[in-house]
């Protein structure tokens, strides 16, 4: 029980950060095509 509710509150903890590092991803990917070197 107790391990199934800790793995999903895991999962949100690590869902947060992830979506925040594909959003970086997607800003530097767009300014590297705006801004070529």
């Amino acid at each position: 029980m107790t391990d199934s509710s800790d793995g999903s509150d895991k999962e949100k903890n690590f869902r947060i950060p992830d979506n925040k590092l594909k959003l970086n991803k997607n800003k530097n990917d767009t300014l590297k095509k705006k801004n070529p070197t």
